[in-house]
């Protein structure tokens, strides 16, 4: 799903403006969330395949103020932070925007 997101995106450009699938990661991240420890490995593989597809939302094409305001990127945050509407989704909202922020700061020092 990750790679269609990304040709999507990368073809359509500052056209694309589908998150119907945003909804869909989170609440696939919040059963995640939920799952007994024992199967740590294959959560783990599960959350980062989540993270690395809310991170093609990421891809920039906007450079003024005004633009990024109507970006791809800033829908995906407001999507992902409609998602808050209880107790037991707001820890992996949280983990989410985190790993989202720790993953691309080292995708721009590898970048860089």
């Amino acid at each position: 799903m990750r790679e269609m997101l990304s040709f999507a995106i990368q073809c359509r450009g500052a056209d694309f403006k589908d998150l119907t699938a945003i909804d869909h990661l989170m609440r696939t991240y919040d059963l995640l969330h939920y799952f007994p420890k024992a199967t740590a490995n294959e959560l783990e593989s599960a959350n980062q395949e989540v993270i690395q597809t809310f991170l093609t939302y990421t891809q920039p094409n906007e450079h003024d103020e005004e633009s990024l305001h109507k970006s791809l990127w800033t829908q995906m945050i407001r999507e992902i932070l409609k998602n808050i509407d209880s107790s037991a989704s707001f820890i992996p909202e949280q983990q989410v925007l985190t790993w989202m922020k720790s993953e691309n700061n080292s995708y721009d020092e590898n970048f860089l």
